[in-house]
């Protein structure tokens, strides 16, 4: 990750019983994000952790990624092999927040 890099987070909210089919869609599309200047920065489940405080329910996963441009973005996000696989997403995802930034050298 470098200075100009464009980051993103997301909180995936899962469906109940459908946790294998998001995992197999991780699975497909998250080796993708190399081929657009992308990167998975940290993969974290917090389940019942004493140490994440959530006011209402906690995601199933949250991801951080990384891409090197808006350019690698828009075009991680029209791949086709991604999109091939978004039936598993839409039929196993109940919400995702997703937060946008760029890592910043300093404040």
């Amino acid at each position: 990750m470098d200075v100009n890099s464009i980051i993103i987070t997301i909180f995936f909210y899962v469906k109940k019983g459908q946790e294998e089919k998001f995992l197999e869609y991780e699975k497909r599309v998250l080796p993708i994000l190399e081929n657009y200047g992308g990167e998975l920065v940290f993969r974290w489940r917090p389940g019942n952790s004493e140490y994440a405080y959530w006011r209402n329910e906690a995601p199933f996963e949250v991801h951080m990624l990384s891409f090197g441009s808006e350019k690698g973005l828009s075009n991680y996000l029209k791949d086709e092999n991604r999109i091939k696989n978004a039936p598993l997403f839409q039929e196993s995802i109940l919400k995702t927040v997703l937060f946008e930034g760029s890592l910043k050298s300093s404040l």
